[in-house]
């Protein structure tokens, strides 16, 4: 199996950080963001599984809005599905399992939860479908 790719912490620290888009100043956020679309699966301590679309995706981590809250602080699992560019696998998405922290939490006037989770690290393979 290969290793996960650390995303997050010491070794991650020691990477070069070059963005290819400016960050606007006074953003607390270090990388830069795409306005990625992407499923995500966010598996909780309990096994309650909440499903998603990413609003924004950087390399350390992503934003997403949930419908059932969910705390600052709670480390999750996760499964991204990201498209595939092979015009063979169009209908089928890769997915990737990573563990994630949630570093942000917002309750918008209708009462959603949008969460900003922090990526700590990304198998780089297909391991779980659920």
């Amino acid at each position: 199996m290969t290793e996960p790719l650390r995303l997050n912490g010491p070794e991650a620290s020691s990477r070069s950080r070059t963005a290819t888009h400016p960050i606007r100043s006074g953003d607390r956020r270090g990388r830069p963001r795409l306005p990625l679309h992407w499923a995500v699966k966010i598996i909780r301590a309990d096994g309650s599984l909440l499903r998603s679309v990413t609003e924004n995706l950087s390399s350390s981590g992503f934003y997403c809005w949930l419908g059932d809250r969910i705390g600052e602080g709670e480390a999750v699992d996760c499964q991204l599905s990201i498209p595939s560019n092979r015009v063979t696998d169009i209908d089928r998405p890769v997915a990737w399992l990573c563990r994630a922290r949630v570093v942000r939490v917002e309750i918008d006037g209708e009462g959603r939860c949008g969460a900003g989770l922090a990526i700590d690290f990304l198998t780089p393979e297909p391991v779980v479908r659920y």
